[in-house]
């Protein structure tokens, strides 16, 4: 259990700051194994960015996320100003779409029904990406750190890691893998994730060790997106990208 206090709170576990919360921690898990790594291999550089984004998980815990989960205790506390929300840009022309609170939900993808998109290619490989309603949940993007081409990964660990105002937190592939490409654009401008979630911001493509259990921990068509729809309600996204 994360932060009991927020797990008590009436309805404080549909919340979607503990949504974020608690993802968070569970990443740090695998953070920690990747820092183990990086000693291990003598990389600073590595070792430095893992530690920078797990300082910024054990920060989550800060004065505006009390006062959006304790409403009573918001005039005691600093006032951080309103969110901003961006404009909305739908997009009408990809076939099979289904949204639900502002949120896309392309019915051709896998999806592992928590924060990630897969997209088999004809090549055998995998794009991976985050979802429409986890780049809402994670707010504006402001750093991006991808795994080299050339990168094994076993199921679970981290291709990327995002970190937001106020998220960090990895993307974790669904199978083991080598990273043959990664988008090196997220890297001078993570933003785009909040602009293009599906489009040109997918942020790698993987070859699977193993093609044919490649998909075990996916799911898609209508009863992954009943799926997502549910948890989307459940935590309350209304679902907004970023125009610019």
């Amino acid at each position: 259990m994360l932060f009991p206090a927020f797990e008590a709170l009436e309805g404080g576990d549909e919340h979607s700051l503990t949504a974020l919360l608690r993802k968070g921690h569970q990443d740090l898990r695998v953070f920690f194994q990747e820092m183990a790594e990086a000693i291990e291999a003598q990389d600073a550089e590595e070792f430095n960015d893992f530690l920078s984004t797990v300082q910024t998980i054990l920060k989550q815990h800060d004065a505006r996320e009390e006062a959006e989960l304790y409403p009573h205790l918001a005039d005691a506390l600093p006032d951080h100003g309103a969110p901003q929300r961006s404009a909305w840009r739908m997009d009408q022309g990809r076939k099979g779409m289904s949204e639900f609170q502002g949120c896309q939900l392309p019915e051709d993808l896998h999806y592992d029904l928590d924060y990630v998109w897969a997209r088999p290619e004809e090549d055998g490989t995998f794009t991976i990406g985050v979802t429409d309603p986890a780049q809402t949940m994670s707010g504006r993007l402001q750093k991006a750190r991808i795994k080299k081409v050339g990168t094994h990964l076993e199921a679970g660990r981290h291709v990327a890691t995002l970190e937001s105002g106020k998220w960090a937190g990895g993307v974790p592939v669904p199978f083991a893998g080598t990273v043959i490409a990664r988008n090196d654009t997220l890297l001078e401008n993570p933003h785009l994730i909040n602009i293009d979630p599906y489009g040109d911001a997918w942020i790698a493509r993987v070859r699977p060790d193993d093609p044919a259990t490649a998909l075990e921990r996916l799911h898609t068509g209508p009863d992954a997106v009943a799926a997502l729809q549910a948890w989307i309600k459940r935590y309350d996204v209304q679902c907004m990208r970023c125009s610019d």
